[in-house]
């Protein structure tokens, strides 16, 4: 049958939607146009309705910021509740104007100039809620991270979201709310640590002593697993303190029971660069001297003896190449060092100390200062190349662009990169995926650092904060997140580079606390360690030592105990060392998640020689805002006589820590003094923090979760535009 006349006509005038989305796309200049005119003829009904807008996106905002924990089932909930309509209201409008053009007599011009009009005003409107959606978060973190009342109502309700979402995630990834243990042993899916039988009320039950293990920092994993990682970490964290949460009798984490002491000497020198002695000879001395660990560690450039004048008594044994010179010689070392290893007493590990002495880089091209690379395989050199006029002048925009030169490749194994360049050294790293002997990223050491030094006022200020590569990228955060993944542990004490007779005792001059206060503030993960810098063939010169708190006394438990950060420095192992615990599980130099412990008290356990007559000082210094440029501050400090420490058991707990949900973590750590009852000298005693950190949620939404916050009033209140 044949269409009617009508009905051929209406289609022979139809229009696809496409017709009219493109004929819009043609409109929105003169939209633009008429709107723009009309605001400005009437500029107060314009600047009351913009008002309006940013005022209430503003209130929304606040009220996320302040109520609502970010990147945990919480905000993706809120974030899904808030993208369904937004997207609904988008594919309505252009469907109805579709619908419109396509009614018998339509004007398709119209329809699309409307169109073009709704899309412009639209815009605006989105531009105007995303601006408030940010301010209106950021004022909603200021109150909940304000030390006053106001923060009270933000802080509990995020606990409790937060606390919510945890049982959420435990119950997704174990199929169950975990109860704890029995004497069974742990549920097989958790890493519980090991098991041990107590005596309880009711018999013998099951009991823990290592909760936690090692925090894996997200920089550790790609990309694609990072999400998951983090969740997982903060499952495995929670279902840890919920068992001692569940009323099970367990004793006090004690690290000894886990952990056996390991200490020695990190950051010497041979006759190969402008030391004396061998990695043999090294660890000989550092045996006779009670010695667990010595990390030896050549320059590895061809500058290295620059410092060795005519009359040094280093002279007689340096009559052959540097390593620099003959890389073979590094291969060498790891022989060295394999045939002194007595695993279970004495372990000999192999590094680089990378730089160029009394050269340091300039921070044109990158950095200052010189780094411990510790058990990688490959030999990575510096070099310094001659700049020419053309180098210098286009320094800035090379900068400005994160143009840099990439290391050379020199076979056998050797990798040259320039001085001071840790942006391309970390880059080939990465690119080339290698790893340290023992199949992990490789620990740096900060050593010999210079915080205040680095960023005192009398430098340039397009010279300050230098140190350890930091102008080879192109901002701080990068340095920070990309340096930081490494960066392990940190000279705090050092040991006196050029002493050549041995002291039986080094005191507070030797100390750096403001360089470890400093670094943690940046947003490093690094634990307090001695740096001997020993040029005179004995680790022992000082009875400074590193103390590292290990699962087995090799190579394996040595580089994990650096890499865990389970480290202190102190000027006299003998006299003065310890370990801390915090909420009688965590061992220090762990990497809490906020969202499941933001509340720690620490309890630190005084060993060495413990007289009764000696005076200690105990400091709980806290960071609670990291990336704020305030260091830490001591947050209590407590006196106490040997005789008194005795009684507790050699053994002291602070006042609880409460650190806020916000948008950075908090590092916490502690600091023993003792004063000698006969002498009067003050031994040091530096223990490695603890950080609470944002791994997988809490902290800040993001730019996308902000605007959705700016958007949620124009979804569910009509604008009237």
């Amino acid at each position: 049958m044949a269409e009617p006349p009508e009905a051929q006509a209406q289609n022979e005038n139809a229009v696809s939607a496409m017709d009219v989305y493109g004929k819009a796309l043609k409109e929105l200049p003169s939209a633009t146009t008429e709107l723009a005119q009309e605001a400005w003829a009437r500029p107060s009904t314009s600047i009351a309705h913009a008002g309006k807008t940013f005022v209430m996106s503003a209130g929304i905002g606040t009220a996320m910021g302040y109520f609502l924990p970010a990147k945990g089932p919480a905000a993706w909930a809120v974030g899904a509740i808030l993208t369904a309509p937004m997207l609904y209201q988008g594919y309505k409008s252009l469907t109805n104007a579709a619908d419109e053009a396509q009614k018998p007599g339509a004007d398709v011009d119209a329809v699309a100039h409307t169109l073009a009009r709704h899309t412009v005003s639209g815009t605006t409107e989105l531009a105007l809620n995303l601006a408030g959606g940010i301010a209106g978060t950021e004022a909603g973190y200021a109150m909940k991270e304000s030390p006053k009342a106001i923060s009270r109502l933000g802080q509990n309700t995020q606990k409790s979201i937060v606390e919510t979402e945890n049982k959420f995630l435990s119950g997704i990834v174990n199929n169950k709310y975990v109860r704890g243990v029995t004497e069974s042993g742990p549920n097989p899916k958790l890493p519980m640590g090991k098991i041990h039988t107590l005596q309880g009320e009711g018999g013998e039950i099951a009991g823990i002593s290592r909760f936690d293990s090692p925090t894996v920092l997200p920089e550790h994993t790609s990309w694609v697993k990072r999400p998951f990682s983090s969740i997982l970490q903060r499952v495995r964290e929670y279902d840890n303190r919920d068992v001692m949460g569940n009323g099970m009798t367990a004793r006090v984490a004690r690290v000894e029971d886990d952990y056996v002491l390991a200490q020695g000497s990190l950051h010497l020198h041979t006759k190969q660069s402008d030391g004396m002695g061998t990695v043999t000879s090294l660890s000989a001395k550092a045996k006779e001297q009670g010695q667990n660990v010595i990390l030896v560690s050549d320059h590895n450039h061809l500058a290295a003896r620059d410092g060795v004048k005519p009359g040094d008594p280093r002279i007689p044994e340096q009559n052959g190449p540097v390593i620099a010179e003959a890389p073979q010689w590094y291969a060498e070392q790891y022989k060295e060092a394999a045939k002194a290893t007595v695993n279970g007493e004495h372990v000999v590990i192999i590094g680089s100390e990378m730089g160029t002495i009394g050269k340091v880089g300039n921070p044109k091209s990158g950095g200052k200062n010189h780094f411990i690379m510790v058990e990688m395989p490959q030999f990575f050199e510096a070099i310094r190349k001659p700049r020419t006029l053309w180098d210098e002048s286009t320094a800035p925009i090379r900068r400005a662009l994160g143009l840099k030169e990439k290391p050379a490749m020199v076979m056998p194994d050797v990798v040259k990169y320039n001085d001071g360049d840790m942006n391309g050294l970390i880059t080939y790293i990465e690119k080339n995926k290698l790893k340290d002997s023992t199949g992990n990223d490789p620990v740096f050491i900060a050593a010999h650092p210079r915080f205040s030094e680095d960023h005192s006022p009398s430098l340039p200020s397009g010279t300050r904060g230098a140190d350890y590569g930091r102008y080879s990228f192109k901002t701080k955060e990068e340095w920070v997140q990309r340096s930081g993944k490494y960066f392990s542990n940190i000279e705090v004490i050092k040991g006196g580079a050029m002493r050549r007779v041995p002291v039986d005792e080094i005191g507070a001059k030797d100390a750096d606390l403001t360089s470890l206060r400093g670094y943690i503030n940046d947003g490093f993960h690094m634990s307090p360690v001695v740096g001997r810098d020993a040029h005179f063939g004995d680790p022992g010169m000082i009875p400074a030592e590193t103390g590292i708190w290990v699962s087995s006394i090799d190579k394996a438990g040595v580089l994990e105990g650096l890499r865990s950060r389970r480290t202190f420095a102190t000027t006299h192992m003998d006299r003065l060392n310890g370990r801390v615990v915090a909420n009688d599980r965590y061992q220090m130099g762990q990497i809490v998640d906020q969202t499941v412990t933001n509340e720690l008290t620490l309890t630190t356990k005084i060993g060495g020689k413990v007289e009764p007559d000696a005076q200690y000082t105990l400091k709980l210094w806290g960071d609670q805002k990291i990336g704020d440029r305030t260091l830490a501050e001591v947050m209590q400090e407590v006196k106490v006589s040997g005789d008194e420490l005795n009684g507790m058991g050699n053994q002291f707990t602070f006042d609880k820590i409460n650190h806020n949900i916000g948008k950075k973590g908090g590092a916490y750590f502690v600091e023993v003094t003792r004063k000698d009852p006969t002498t009067s000298h003050v031994d040091h005693l530096y223990m490695a923090p603890f950080w609470i950190e944002p791994l997988s949620g809490g902290g800040g939404h993001s730019l996308y979760m902000k605007f959705l916050a700016g958007q949620a009033p124009s979804l569910f209140i009509p604008s009237g535009s």
